[in-house]
């Protein structure tokens, strides 16, 4: 039998795939990486995710509180990301295969790739992306309703 992590793990890996987390008054946090995979992730606003490097992954929604330097979001079926950085973020990868996303940063923002891929059917229906930075925002790659081309009808980029 393996001996239990230390409290605050170099690397920390929690693999739910078939199951949803749900983070309330908690933190989870490693010096280095932490991976992430559920069918759904959810963190009330007393919870946080503590790590250089944080790594997410869900069939459906994904809803964090961060204090990361980078992180990497991805919805694989359906479902809004929302991300809360306390600081500065650099998003590496945030993507949603049919969902809103909205990242906030409480300093600067490096939005590197982000996308979503399936675009709304009516105003009530719109993934709208939105990235806000208490500091500067710097984008690299942002688009709204990838698989739309130049057709899109409802997402757009706020």
């Amino acid at each position: 039998m393996a001996a239990p992590a230390p409290a605050h793990a170099l690397r920390r890996e929690l693999g739910l795939a078939s199951a949803s987390l749900l983070v309330v008054g908690g933190i989870i946090g490693a010096s280095k990486d932490i991976d992430v995979r559920a069918s759904e992730i959810t963190a009330d606003g007393a919870s946080v995710f503590i790590a250089d490097q944080l790594d997410v992954r869900a069939s459906n929604s994904i809803q964090i509180n961060t204090l990361v330097e980078s992180v990497t979001a991805v919805s694989e079926v359906s479902g809004n990301i929302s991300i809360n950085e306390a600081d500065n973020l650099y998003a590496e990868l945030v993507a949603a295969e049919s969902g809103s996303i909205d990242v906030a940063a409480g300093g600067y923002l490096w939005a590197r790739e982000v996308y979503n891929v399936a675009d709304g059917t009516s105003l009530a229906t719109r993934k709208n992306i939105s990235l806000s930075a208490a500091r500067a925002l710097y984008v690299d790659r942002v688009e709204a309703a990838v698989s739309a081309g130049a057709q899109k009808a409802y997402n757009s980029v706020v």
